[in-house]
């Protein structure tokens, strides 16, 4: 991280921090990150935030376990014991105020706030906090089913702020955004963010994930390869070109700079895909573990053209994919803002990563409708399913070179590394899969054993 981050917060900080030094940090992070890794034996507060419009106690803190991450937690502070807020404490609904507002009520902290292009401030105290969604690195609550405050436990710490993605690509065109609230930052020895980020979702939104799914079961019960997600299809790929076009134009804030791929960050992704098949054959039966030792060679050369991504430019995005995009009604896609924010602290990867996440996603979209009808009496032939997805696979992709062809944008795809990238994010799925449900059986193989010998057949 550059540097140890030391607090500066004053008193504030030194009574919490006690108390937090004596709290067993299990009681702290969300069950997803313990589910994930054996939890730090313990944790520092760096710094906090109070969000008095949640009620007494309610705040945000940035915490600083032994190996020098950080940990965004929300806290609700009892005096002399001190938790992690919950749905319903009111810590996502005081977020949300504290970021409509647009400016930080203390004096000399080191938060910030980015504002978005929405002025939300909630009026009403006995609005509903759900959680939505949680994983690892961010928890996601619905407040009042129109704003969704993501909370982002694990944030990446940088050398100096990043540009803002969001404006920079309003501003030079992209509108397939929804509106944001905006973003809390935080800047300590290093600039930290976002913290917290808000977005306004506006009535009958269906997220892209659940809408695919949706889809596949209509195409596969008509056997129509795909006249139901085909639009889907088409609609994804022109909103996620539009997107990297957008990241590669000049204006708004500038020339964002663009990354390289280097040798390194190809032996970080050889060695994450490495570690993600390791960690699926590990918690896996021993049928499917079998059958994963055996992909190893496979899975290992598929990823050779990744060495021939070395000097490729990169885009700035936080691994966008399809679950990051929701459909409003007449079927118009937007994307997340928030997952802009988080990006603006990458270094980036070749766009092909994002779109084979969106192209894995489309996969197992139809894979969990062909599970659904089985039980029904209605199974889905093997030939189908694979014709479902190689015509949604080439229409988003059709779409998406498309968008670039149409204005000689800086942004190719190259059939080799998307193929690659594809290889990768799926052992990411496949090890996320298996922590969740160990032992769920032989079924997570196949879509692997289908992307591997797409690839050869395509070779």
């Amino acid at each position: 991280m550059g540097g140890r981050i030391v607090s500066t917060g004053g008193d504030r900080v030194s009574e919490l921090g006690e108390r937090l030094r004596r709290t067993d940090p299990r009681l702290l992070l969300p069950a997803a990150a313990l589910d994930e890794a054996a939890p730090p034996d313990r944790l520092e507060l760096v710094d906090v935030l109070p969000l008095p419009a949640g009620g007494p106690g309610r705040c945000v803190a940035v915490l600083i376990d032994p190996d020098e991450r950080l940990h965004v937690v929300p806290l609700v502070d009892e005096g002399p014991m001190v938790r992690r807020a919950r749905a319903g404490d009111g810590a996502a609904l005081a977020a949300i105020d504290l970021l409509g507002a647009g400016a930080l009520a203390t004096a000399g902290g080191r938060f910030g706030v980015r504002r978005g292009g929405r002025r939300h401030l909630v009026a009403e105290r006995a609005i509903q906090e759900e959680l939505q969604s949680h994983d690892a690195e961010r928890e996601v609550y619905r407040v009042g089913g129109r704003v969704c405050v993501t909370w982002h436990l694990t944030p990446e710490a940088l050398p100096g702020p990043r540009p803002d993605l969001v404006a920079h690509v309003r501003a030079v065109g992209y509108d397939a955004l929804l509106d944001d609230v905006g973003d809390l930052v935080w800047s300590g020895a290093s600039w930290v963010g976002p913290l917290v980020s808000a977005t306004a979702f506006p009535p009958d939104v269906t997220a892209a994930t659940e809408y695919a799914v949706a889809a596949a079961l209509a195409d596969l019960v008509a056997g129509d390869a795909a006249a139901t997600a085909g639009d889907l299809a088409l609609r994804l790929g022109v909103a996620l070109a539009g997107l990297h076009r957008a990241l590669a134009t000049p204006g708004g804030l500038g020339d964002l700079p663009r990354g390289q791929v280097s040798a390194a960050d190809v032996a970080r992704w050889r060695g994450d895909t490495a570690d993600d098949l390791t960690a699926a054959t590990v918690l896996a039966p021993e049928s499917l573990a079998q059958r994963l030792r055996e992909l190893r060679p496979r899975v290992r050369d598929s990823l050779r053209p990744l060495e021939a991504a070395v000097g490729s430019a990169t885009v700035p995005t936080a691994g966008v994919g399809l679950s990051a995009f929701v459909l409003l009604p007449g079927e118009h896609v937007r994307l997340a803002p928030e997952v802009l924010a988080a990006g603006a602290a990458l270094e980036g990867s070749p766009p092909e990563f994002d779109l084979a996440r969106v192209l894995r996603a489309l996969d197992h979209a139809g894979r969990t409708a062909a599970q659904r009808l089985a039980p029904e009496g209605a199974p889905v032939p093997e030939v189908a399913l694979l014709r479902w997805r190689d015509e949604v696979r080439a229409l988003t992709v059709d779409a998406y070179r498309a968008v670039l062809a149409a204005d000689d944008a800086a942004v190719r795809v190259d059939d080799d590394l998307l193929h690659a990238a594809e290889v990768v994010e799926e052992c990411r799925l496949l090890a996320r899969a298996a922590r969740a449900a160990p032992g769920a059986g032989d079924r997570p193989a196949a879509a692997m054993e289908d992307l591997l010998s797409s690839g050869a057949a395509s070779a």
